[in-house]
């Protein structure tokens, strides 16, 4: 997964170097790919599309020609690839005076390196997510991620993908059905019905906050909160629970997507997937895989390691997700 260039460290250029970057790499799986799509690119920006929407077929008399489709581009988002890096450095005095061994350790400092490459994609994309209501962070139409007013491309009636109403229920079982409804009822920029959240298993994203309420409504026999013997709707059929730690509000108000301190509220959003339509839409692309370097300044006695990523994440189109703050509140955005 990764790649590895070392020079001048008698310790770092044994090929074991290697084998520790990869087998830490595979310790920490992504999770941005569970909804979005992994794609390799050698372009400086690429502009994507959301979904225009081909119409139905239709009836045409005996030899008579078929109608042809008119193409319209939904809104556009562009992607243009970042560079991520961090460095470390350690004097040769820090290394003769690490009092208890740590902060020299080569095999140590490249495999934290390694799990903070696959963890920052992760911090990175889910800001989407992170920032999916907040309204100075906007998608191609200028409106937030999630938004009570989505217009149309053919100027038609605009369309949400949060509670029309913009009140923010909490998660239970109830709401989470009507938020699939949300999910459910879209058009395309043509004023086309979809097929969104009917040919696949919704995904349910929430910060650990919610893991809880999120378990019972996928994985209890009943309904939950009742004591009859009422079917769960949702078990085994209709959802996959994903509790995202990147969600929370923790990596929030690390990368200053938030600067509230009310944690338990920012934790309380949810989001509902249909991850057929999310991996046509949310784009993770990268230039390549991330590289490691390590190296020592001969003339100062430094030892460096770095880590380089590039990459690029963006919303192509909103169909097939779906979220509420949770809160109660009544959002208008």
């Amino acid at each position: 997964m990764a790649t590895m260039n070392t020079a001048g460290f008698s310790e770092l250029t044994a090929p074991g170097v290697e084998m520790w970057m990869e087998e830490e790499a595979k310790l920490h799986k992504p999770a941005f790919t569970r909804i979005f799509a992994l794609e390799t690119t050698s372009r400086l920006y690429e502009d994507d599309s959301s979904i225009a929407g081909v119409d139905f077929p239709e009836e045409i008399s005996e030899g008579g020609s078929s109608p042809e489709d008119e193409f319209l581009l939904g809104y556009t988002w562009r992607y243009e690839p970042k560079i991520y890096a961090k460095k470390i450095a350690i004097t040769k005095l820090l290394e003769l005076t690490d009092l208890y061994g740590q902060v020299s350790k080569p095999e140590s400092r490249a495999r934290e390196l390694s799990k903070k490459a696959v963890m920052g994609r992760d911090v990175n994309a889910f800001a989407i997510f992170r920032n999916a209501f907040t309204s100075t962070v906007t998608y191609g139409d200028g409106k937030p991620f999630i938004s009570t007013a989505h217009p149309r491309k053919d100027g038609g009636t605009a369309q949400s993908n949060t509670f029309s109403d913009g009140v923010q229920r909490a998660l239970s079982y109830d709401n989470l059905k009507l938020l699939e409804d949300v999910v459910i009822e879209v058009y395309s920029n043509k004023g086309i019905p979809i097929d969104v959240g009917l040919n696949a298993k919704l995904i349910l994203m929430v910060a650990p906050y919610n893991r809880e309420a999120a378990l019972q409504i996928a994985e209890a026999d009943g309904t939950p909160g009742t004591a009859d013997n009422s079917v769960n709707y949702f078990k085994g059929r209709n959802v996959d629970v994903f509790v995202n730690p990147y969600l929370s509000w923790r990596y929030a108000y690390k990368m200053g997507d938030t600067t509230s301190t009310d944690r338990e509220t920012y934790d309380a959003r949810y989001f509902l997937l249909d991850p057929y339509y999310t991996k046509k839409e949310l784009k993770f692309k990268q230039l390549q895989d991330f590289d490691i370097k390590a190296w020592q300044d001969e003339d100062t006695s430094i030892w460096y390691t770095r880590v380089r990523d590039y990459y690029a994440v963006g919303i192509s189109g909103w169909y097939g997700v779906a979220g509420s703050l949770g809160d109660g509140t009544t959002y208008s955005s």
